[in-house]
């Protein structure tokens, strides 16, 4: 990750406080200075992007499951107080100000909510129909030119709708194993998270795994599935961006792959034996 990218993607992680520990995160995506992170252990299954406006601080968007969207800043210079009321107000396009209301999520972050009409989607549409941003918040002004924020308002809508196995668990782990792995050890050191798909897929079939089952045919109307079927890769399903391809070994295990298919696909994770693809392991007579 670049080192930009970095600073970015460590804004949104103010949300996890890992940049506290000078941790990165597992980014989803980057478009035009918008870094996307999935947010691990949300109970909305959210996603945050952030843009870098000036130094260590940043604009910071949310969308979880539900379609809400909160709008907000971090700064790793701020030590705030977590769950203190905050006010704040926005302006998109030299438009009218509209009032925030909101609280301080971390002592790094503060995310808001429109105070003058309902949470149904209406901020993420002028996030993503804005040009620029004007936010108000305890004395400290922030303006910003937005680029891109139509395909980075898509890209994090389809993130925080994404099946929660897309943020890919620790590669030393077992993939978070929905029952014990039967005859074959948890190691995939030969993945890693954003290697080429179908590289992943050929040292899978190199490792003694079998896409499962015949793929059917992509609908034509599935463009993210049509990229895969082209380069010759399977899937199960894809949502937005976001698809998922299963496997199975000789010992009835079953891993489960997640793929971003924007631009070239991408491995973005693994799960080895999820609960829901789990089947009963065949031992062998030998």
């Amino acid at each position: 990750m670049a080192s930009t990218d970095f600073a970015a993607a460590c804004i949104a992680g103010a949300l996890l406080a890992a940049c506290a520990a000078g941790a990165s995160v597992a980014q989803e995506f980057n478009h035009r200075g918008w870094a996307g992170a999935r947010l691990p252990g949300d109970r909305e299954n959210g996603c945050a992007m952030a843009l870098e406006v000036q130094r260590d601080a940043g604009l910071v968007v949310y969308a979880d499951s539900k379609r809400r969207v909160r709008i907000g800043l971090a700064s790793r210079a701020w030590k705030l107080e977590p769950g203190k009321e905050a006010l704040a107000a926005v302006t998109f396009n030299d438009g009218p100000p509209i009032l925030l209301k909101g609280e301080a999520v971390l002592p790094t972050t503060v995310l808001f909510d429109p105070m003058d009409f309902p949470d149904d989607g209406g901020l993420g549409a002028l996030v993503e129909g804005a040009r620029s941003v004007k936010l108000t918040y305890d004395g400290l002004y922030v303006r910003a030119r937005l680029s891109g924020s139509a395909r980075a308002m898509r890209l994090l809508r389809e993130c925080a709708s994404a099946p929660p196995e897309a943020a890919p668990p620790p590669e030393a782990s077992d993939g978070g194993a929905g029952r014990e792995s039967v005859g074959r050890s948890a190691d995939f050191a030969f993945l890693r998270q954003g290697m080429d798909a179908l590289e992943a897929h050929r040292k899978l079939i190199e490792a003694g795994w079998q896409a499962d089952g015949d793929a059917p045919a992509a609908p034509a109307d599935d463009g993210a599935l049509k990229v895969l079927r082209e380069r010759g890769l399977p899937a199960a399903s894809c949502s937005g961006e976001t698809c998922a391809a299963t496997y199975a070994d000789a010992y009835g295990n079953a891993l489960r792959t997640t793929l971003g298919a924007e631009g070239e696909p991408k491995l973005r994770g693994w799960r080895l034996n999820p609960p829901d693809e789990a089947r009963e392991a065949t031992k062998s007579e030998d």
